[in-house]
C-alpha cells in the first residue's frame, strides 16, 4: 500500500473510533430509552450501524497490521535500475559492504572524480546489465564515495527523500541537505 493509502486508512480509522463509535453508542442509548427493543426500528438501525463500523475498524486494523508501505517517492529510478538490490530504490542489506544508500543525480564532474578513484561508472558492463551512467542519471551511491566527493568539492546533488536512512551512519544530515534537490 502507498503512504497516501496508509494515511487515508488511518484517518478513516480515527474518525470511526473517535466520532462514529460514540455517535452510534449514543444512538443505541437513546433508542433503548424508548422502550421495547423488539419493535424499535431506531435501535435495530443503530445496532446495524454499530456492526458495520466495528467490522470496518477490524478490517482497517487488519490491513494496516499486514501492510507493506511503499513510498513511491522512494522509487526514483527506473532506467537505469539502481540500488544495491537493483530494486529501483536505495535499499540495502547486511551484504552491502559499500552502503549504496545515497540517491544521487550524477554529474559529469562527479563521474570523472569517481573514475579517478578507481570506480568507472560510465563504462557499460553488459554482464551486470549495467549500461553506464550519464550526467543527470539517478543512482544509489556508496555513502563513503559520496562523502569523499563532498570533501573534495565534487559531490553530486541528492534526492534526500529517496536516500536511505542508513546513509546517516556515515554522512551528517546537514551535508546531505546542502545538496538536496527535493527539500528546501
Amino acid at each position: 500500500m502507498t503512504v497516501e493509502g496508509e494515511r487515508l486508512l488511518r484517518e478513516e480509522l480515527l474518525v470511526l473510533k473517535t466520532v462514529k463509535r460514540p455517535e452510534i453508542s449514543e444512538a443505541i442509548k437513546e433508542a433503548r430509552e424508548k422502550g421495547d427493543l423488539k419493535e424499535n426500528a431506531e435501535y435495530h438501525a443503530a445496532r446495524e450501524l454499530q456492526s458495520f463500523a466495528e467490522g470496518r475498524i477490524k478490517d482497517i486494523e487488519g490491513k494496516l497490521s499486514n501492510a507493506q508501505i511503499i513510498d513511491i517517492t522512494r522509487m526514483p529510478v527506473s532506467n537505469p535500475i539502481t540500488g544495491y538490490l537493483r530494486d529501483g530504490c536505495c535499499n540495502t542489506d547486511n551484504f552491502d559492504r559499500g552502503s549504496h544508500t545515497v540517491c544521487a543525480v550524477v554529474t559529469d564532474e562527479f563521474l570523472e572524480f569517481s573514475k579517478s578513484r578507481g570506480n568507472d561508472l560510465t563504462t557499460p558492463i553488459p554482464e551486470l546489465d549495467f549500461n553506464g551512467l550519464m550526467h543527470g542519471d539517478s543512482w544509489c551511491l556508496c555513502a563513503d564515495r559520496w562523502l569523499e566527493a563532498y570533501q573534495n568539492h565534487k559531490a553530486p546533488y541528492v534526492k534526500i527523500k529517496s536516500t536511505n536512512i542508513k546513509a546517516l551512519e556515515k554522512i551528517d544530515l546537514d551535508s546531505l541537505k546542502e545538496f538536496a534537490l527535493d527539500i528546501s
